[in-house]
């Protein structure tokens, strides 16, 4: 299946050279302006892999529906390549900040903008696997592993370090529901994540360099560390108590 890519471009002729260039390689759409692009890209945004944009048009411009397209999160990781020819430093700085990925200038080298539209869809199709991925592997509330992939990093960490003792913490906090049904669920929410961010940062000053951490449960977190007597149980006897007096601070 051929990747889709959309052609915004207000000239009749530069769309149908863009067209003539593409067409073996790809499914080209094609749009005279910002207004006409934006729909088409709400409609078969999970299909589109690219976009080639021109700055000026009439009704909505480049740079107008860039800003748009920015301010919505799902379109964040369509790759843009941005059309001008009057390119300068300038345009190229503005351009990236509200979300543009690179940039061609006519008129068109063929070579140039297949190498250019081509990078951008790898970059674009690597960014979502890697989305995909930590979807699987993380808890989308507080970024942390969820149970699934905190069980399998922990399984792992015992069997790549078959000769280190390890020790696990399991930390919740005391009376969650009745937070969550007093304050309400958004506060319950941040809460969790601060809590998260916490541990993390306790583990952190520890400067413990093998370990696996996760979230459970709903209130429920899990931290598995390395334990050595001679030299950690201090240390570690510390964190435990840092952990346990979280719970009591929130």
């Amino acid at each position: 299946m051929k990747d889709k890519v959309l052609i915004v471009e207000d000239n009749p002729i530069n769309r149908d050279i863009l067209f003539e260039m593409l067409e073996d390689e790809y499914d080209v759409l094609q749009a005279s302006d910002g207004d006409e692009a934006l729909n088409i890209i709400r409609d078969n945004y999970l299909e589109l892999s690219a976009v080639i944009l021109d700055l000026i048009m009439p009704k909505m411009g480049g740079e107008e529906l860039l800003e748009i397209l920015s301010a919505e999160k799902i379109y964040n990781n369509l790759p843009i390549l941005i059309a001008t020819g009057d390119y300068d430093d300038e345009i190229e700085s503005r351009c990236l900040k509200k979300g543009a990925w690179d940039f061609i200038v006519k008129p068109y080298n063929p070579i140039i903008l297949k190498l250019r539209l081509s990078n951008i869809i790898s970059r674009g199709k690597n960014n979502l696997m890697r989305r995909v991925r930590n979807l699987a592997e993380k808890d989308t509330l507080t970024g942390v592993y969820n149970r699934q992939y905190f069980m399998r990093s922990t399984s792992l960490l015992l069997k790549r370090y078959p000769d280190e003792t390890f020790v696990l913490i399991r930390f919740d906090i005391d009376h969650f529901r009745l937070y969550n049904s007093s304050f309400g669920s958004g506060a319950g929410n941040e809460l969790l994540i601060s809590v998260a961010k916490q541990i993390e940062v306790e583990l952190e000053s520890h400067n413990v360099k093998m370990y696996s951490y996760g979230r459970i449960e709903s209130d429920v977190f899990c931290v598995c560390v390395p334990y050595r007597k001679e030299k950690n149980e201090s240390e570690l006897v510390e964190a435990e108590k840092k952990l346990q007096n979280m719970n009591k601070s929130y």
